[in-house]
């Protein structure tokens, strides 16, 4: 095998462990397979969440197309981001045994939010931040895009999360 061949052979194995990554196994009668967006909603509904709240972004559009078509969990958007965490905060104060959920969008959606999800960090009220993000490939490459800082820093805003999170994970 030539070096252009073992080269496409790589990107094409590089691919399909992405593919695999995205999917989770989900073991039922016809072992059917599941995105990891209905994957996150089902394992939020076994928690008793019923609404999520957020603000619609370009790259969180698709997990919201999923939040809107799911038959237990209602979408509710708010004005802006920073509302959004104080609703989720709110909600998981009063909804015993579930979480708080928030919906941003990259950079400036999760910047706007971090106030209200510090603020359950601080006095332990479960909220779940889940924000969408460029693709993978985008996150590789770190082009221009908008929603970041122009400098190539694409996990500036995980970082700034680490400090007043329990967990981060990049899906």
């Amino acid at each position: 095998m030539d070096a252009t061949a073992k080269q496409l052979q790589a990107e094409v194995d590089r691919l399909n462990h992405e593919l695999q990554t995205l999917k989770v196994h989900y073991h039922c009668e016809d072992d059917e397979l599941i995105t990891i967006s209905e994957y996150i909603l089902k394992r939020l509904e076994q928690l008793n969440v019923t609404s999520i709240f957020g603000v619609p972004g370009d790259f969180n559009m698709p997990f919201l197309d999923f939040i809107e078509d799911h038959p237990t969990i209602e979408w509710i958007g708010t004005c802006n981001e920073l509302n959004a965490a104080y609703a989720a905060d709110g909600y998981a104060r009063v909804k015993e045994h579930s979480i708080g959920v928030v919906v941003t969008t990259f950079g400036v959606g999760e910047l706007s939010a971090i106030n209200g999800v510090a603020g359950a960090f601080s006095e332990m009220v479960p909220v779940l931040h889940i924000v969408g993000v460029p693709s993978t490939t985008q996150l590789k490459n770190k082009p221009m895009l908008h929603h970041t800082l122009g400098n190539g820093k694409f996990d500036a805003y995980t970082k700034a999360a680490e400090h007043i999170t329990i967990a981060q994970a990049i899906l």
